[in-house]
């Protein structure tokens, strides 16, 4: 399983970004698509603000709460060696490659580990094996 490993700062920065126009709805964001005046829109010059839920404030505690659910579940993927960590600081186009991978990488553990399970419970009657091995490949 990916998971892209963020630093909170960074997090922070993304998530709390967003600014939106009053009178025609139009998106803006501070650091990756800020309008060319602060708190005016550039298509029809409307007071930009921040809904609540964009707020620095609540995205902290967003961040937060996800830590503290996730975080157990990231350490119990980690050890049972089935989490791929990517480096999540740089754009999309740097990161998707490196998720793509990983899950390339984590299916075919995961089908190395089915077909040996396959093999296990077949034992040596060839029958069996090729029950298994069709049901295999057509799921």
């Amino acid at each position: 399983m990916p998971y892209i490993k963020v630093p909170e700062d960074v997090l922070l920065a993304r998530l709390a970004g967003r600014w939106t126009c009053r009178k025609c709805g139009a998106m803006y964001h501070q650091l990756y698509s800020p309008p060319q005046q602060a708190g005016v829109c550039d298509r029809c010059g409307g007071e930009l603000y921040q809904r609540s839920d964009d707020t620095p404030e609540t995205q902290q505690h967003r961040i937060q709460v996800y830590f503290e659910q996730t975080a157990p579940l990231i350490d119990y993927y980690r050890k049972k060696g089935l989490l791929v960590e990517v480096d999540g600081r740089f754009g999309i186009d740097e990161i998707q490659p490196s998720c793509w991978a990983s899950c390339r990488v984590m299916i075919t553990l995961k089908s190395e580990h089915e077909l040996v399970l396959m093999r296990e419970a077949a034992g040596s009657s060839p029958r069996c094996w090729l029950r298994f091995r069709r049901q295999w490949l057509l799921a």
